[in-house]
């Protein structure tokens, strides 16, 4: 390494002689890119190309040297210096990141003279070349992000990059594209400290500058170079505050050094003494703070907030040649065309998002993902349960590991992309839907990666961003663009909002669900998700969990589910009704299929024992039967009407099962298995009257209702008379009023028999459930009143006491006179019971507890033995027998 060293300061010393031989000033001329042409004539025709192609390749290699690192790269720094003078312009242009690429193979030692030779050399003559009249963006500036990159990820020191970063601001303007360029698609060691720079330099970005403080990286400003003069005489201020781009009092000056020459103000002084005719410029001194009130001692604004930073020198000298912060006023007024400041550096703030040219727009949204998803932990999720038996080796545990201290940072500062989305994302009614849906899916990940914060100082500040800052943003949203919020909720979104989490790993489809699930419940808190969307979304993922959740990974989302559809402790805020509304609708008017996969879904929540409230399972349950009844007798089915009893014109249209991807109706951009899969059911509208179906429904419903009355205790054996007995007894009429019961052929295999066996087996365990445990026993009434007896032939009392004593003097022996007592006195009162078949229904009740009661003349309620057979009134009121199917 020395050695090749000792052979570039021979080629640097022989160019430095031939630049003393020119008379003219190329070093002047090579910041302006109209005089290159004129400078390169001015040169002795040499091979400047061919030495430059030689330390290109020598960088390549300079990874294998292992002795004299820090002579070889300070050498080469030295050497395109100086060659940068001799260089065409095309070349020139590519030496920024030349001489960037070299931090990543050399020593620390050698990064601050790389900082100085990139910063006073190399940007100054490529990047600050005034460009010709017709040019457009160079190589140079195109570079610029990469250069920034490479420096803030090979180096630590918050000075490099604050030196770098007002060195671009003074050669270029709008640097801050290229600093969120960085953090939108740079490599994860570079973002942050590219974040912590825009913030610094622009910190009007923050909504709120109370939010600044507890960051976790603070920048510490560089401070000038010395003086490069050999001989200088100042003993206080040695920093250089001027540059002289006369190549000839350069180089007398100081031999070894390339020019131009950068010396103190005491070395200026005695320059201009020796040299009265030499043109000095002043250059800006490093900024001590960034301010954030405008610093013109003249502003007379009222509202001074500084909104602008000006690095042009006219300008600075009013601010001790450091660069001077503008309000909005006193911006407009210093550089107005009519003072002729149009070509001054100057760094304004942001606007709104969408007012950016479409480069800028898509830069600041990956920006604001990429801040975002800082608060996610760096462990790859992409591996599978059972892969720990691979990569056992230390090296890939250790960068699978994520510190708890990179963490913490990572999540304070996702911040600057709340702020980002807050201050510039402002949605408009023209605001394109894939970029909205994209940042919204970005904040859904963020709120769920920080739902489980310490309560701590860390915690609280996060806390108070949602409340504070995007909760409101989220309302907006979801006012404005109900259907992109409703989209980035679903199981499967469309393609722009699969953002961060689970999206960016290979995971599997319970994965899929399960983390999407949480995203969802991680929202609720924070009052964002109401009604209309919790009635859009829900389906969805009741369907995405039913096909892509195996039957061992639903206990992991149970406690998830009991919690969002408990109506007494839900998050949302929903009653009983209000909550399964989403369920209600699609039993209104709706196919056997929409109600079929309803169905489905409650025998699924059933299976996790989730209480759906007994009264809202029943009224859906009406409503599905009726829709069927309408449509078998051709008649106009009930509207849909909400909780407040006005019709809705949300659902005016039929509603259709939910496809298989969990796809939106709004949505539109999916990949091609899920396209597949939502239009898979080609029979979604095949008519109401198909029997198969309907039998399906209703063993589905009766199946449902056995299990959650299983599941929220319901009383057994309570009676006929209990509000959960009444409604079931109506469902059940209702169920047999429906054709599809009556005779029909059989096949071989005849799927309507054992649907129609299945369906009066349940009926059975319902009747089972709630009939009362020890039935009514009365031979006499069992005996007496026959089966051919009607409400339209009732007897007085008298006549059925005399039927009955002709056919006990008929049929009976000749009896002592207490047993004719007792028959007569039994007969009496069944024919008193039996007077009417109102009276016969009537006579037979339930108390509260369930025993059956009979009601004497003189209305007491009396208590009944055992009865082996159902009551008349049982059977009038449940009308078995007209449906019951014919044996064969």
């Amino acid at each position: 390494g020395i050695d090749i060293a000792n052979t570039l300061k021979y080629f640097n010393q022989l160019l430095l002689g031939v630049l003393r031989d020119i008379k003219s000033s190329p070093v002047k001329m090579l910041r302006q890119c109209d005089l290159d042409e004129a400078r390169l004539a001015l040169l002795p025709s040499l091979d400047y190309h061919g030495l430059h192609k030689a330390i290109t390749n020598l960088l390549d290699l300079l990874h294998l040297v292992v002795f004299g690192k820090h002579a070889l790269g300070t050498a080469v720094l030295q050497l395109l210096s100086t060659l940068i003078i001799f260089l065409d312009r095309d070349t020139v242009d590519t030496l920024p990141f030349l001489v960037a690429s070299m931090i990543a193979n050399t020593p620390e030692t050698v990064h601050p003279f790389l900082l100085k030779t990139l910063c006073f050399y190399v940007l100054p003559a490529s990047v600050g070349a005034s460009p010709k009249s017709s040019a457009d963006e160079n190589y140079s500036q195109a570079s610029v992000p990469a250069v920034i990159m490479l420096m803030l990820q090979y180096t630590e020191n918050s000075a490099y990059h604050c030196q770098l970063v007002e060195c671009l601001m003074s050669v270029k303007c709008n640097v801050i594209q290229d600093l969120i360029c960085v953090i939108a698609h740079g490599t994860p060691g570079s973002r942050i400290p590219a974040a912590n720079l825009l913030f610094h330099y622009w910190p009007n970005l923050n909504p709120k500058l109370y939010d600044r403080k507890g960051m976790p990286i603070k920048l510490c400003g560089w401070k000038a170079l010395p003086c490069q003069v050999d001989d200088c005489e100042s003993q206080i201020n040695k920093q250089m505050a001027t540059l002289c781009l006369d190549h000839v009092v350069a180089l007398g000056a100081c031999p070894e050094s390339a020019p131009p020459l950068y010396m103190c103000l005491k070395c200026k002084e005695n320059l201009e003494k020796n040299h009265s005719s030499v043109e000095l410029e002043d250059i800006l001194k490093p900024m001590t703070n960034v301010s954030t009130s405008c610093e013109n001692k003249n502003c007379r604004s009222t509202e001074k907030n500084a909104i602008a930073t000006c690095f042009s020198m006219e300008c600075c000298v009013y601010n001790n040649n450091r660069p001077v912060r503008y309000c909005a006023q006193c911006n407009t007024i210093r550089h107005s065309q009519r003072r002729g400041t149009g070509d001054h550096r100057v760094h304004n703030s942001l606007g709104s998002v969408w007012e950016q040219p479409p480069q800028m727009l898509s830069f600041l949204i990956e920006c604001i993902v990429s801040l975002l998803n800082e608060a996610s932990p760096t462990v790859d999720k992409s591996k599978s349960r059972d892969s720990d038996r691979v990569n056992r080796t230390p090296i890939f545990e250790e960068t699978e590991q994520c510190s708890s201290s990179s963490l913490e940072d990572g999540r304070v500062l996702s911040r600057y992309g709340v702020w980002l989305v807050v201050g510039l994302c402002t949605p408009t009614e023209n605001t394109p839907v894939h970029v909205l849906g994209r940042l919204l899916s970005a904040i859904c990940h963020w709120f769920t990666v920080t739902h489980y914060m310490p309560d701590d100082q860390q915690g609280v500040t996060i806390e108070r961003l949602k409340s504070e800052y995007l909760q409101d943003w989220l309302t907006d949203i979801r006012k404005g663009h109900l259907d992109v919020f409703v989209d980035c909720l679903l199981p499967h979104p469309p393609e722009y909002c699969r953002v961060g989490g689970h999206w960016e790993s290979l995971s599997t489809k319970t994965d899929h669900v399960t983390e999407g699930f949480r995203r969802l419940f991680c929202l609720v808190p924070y009052d964002v998700i109401n009604e209309a969307v919790w009635d859009r979304v829900m389906p969805h993922w009741l369907e995405a969990i039913r096909r892509d959740v195996t039957e061992e990974d639903l206990n992991t989302m149970k406690v998830t589910l009991s919690k969002l559809l408990d109506p007494d402790m839900s998050p949302l805020g929903l009653d009983g009704p209000r909550l399964y509304k989403f369920l209600d609708i699609r039993f209104m008017t709706t196919s056997t299929h929409v109600q079929e996969q309803n169905l489905e879904w409650l025998q699924m929540l059933s299976a996790m024992n989730i209480n759906v409230p007994i009264y809202v399972l029943l009224h859906m349950f009406e409503n599905g039967v009726n829709s069927f009844l309408a449509a078998e007798n051709n008649l106009e089915p009930p509207s849909v009407y909400d909780g407040d009893g006005d019709s809705t014109d949300e659902h005016t249209q039929p509603l259709e099962p939910v496809p298989a991807g969990g796809a939106s109706s709004s949505s539109s951009e999916f990949s091609d298995d899920e396209r597949d899969d939502a239009h898979g059911d080609d029979d979604a509208t095949a008519p109401h009257s198909d029997p198969e179906r309907v039998l399906t429904c209703y063993v589905l419903m009766l199946d449902v209702a056995c299990k959650q009355m299983e599941v929220q205790d319901i009383i057994k054996h309570q009676g006929i008379s209990s509000g959960v007995s009444t409604a079931i007894w109506k469902m059940l009429n209702s169920m047999l009023q429906t054709s599809c019961l009556v005779s029909h052929v059989c096949t071989d295999e005849c799927n309507m028999c054992y649907l129609i066996n299945t369906f009066f087996q349940l009926c059975t365990e319902v009747l089972v459930h709630l009939c009362p445990k020890i039935p009514i026993v009365n031979f006499r009434v069992a005996d007496i009143i026959k089966g051919n007896m009607d409400a339209e032939n009732e007897k007085s009392k008298a006549e059925v006491s005399e039927v009955l004593a002709e056919e006990a003097a008929c049929k009976t022996p000749p009896t002592t006179p207490a047993a004719a007592t007792a028959t007569l006195t039994a007969a009496e009162a069944m024919a008193a019971a039996a007077s009417t078949a109102a009276a016969a229904a009537a006579a037979i009740s339930t108390n509260a507890a369930g025993v059956a009661l009979a009601t004497g003349p003189d209305g007491a309620a009396i208590v009944m033995p055992q009865i082996v057979t159902a009551t008349v009134a049982t059977v009038g009121e449940l009308d078995i027998a007209p449906h019951m199917p014919q044996e064969e």
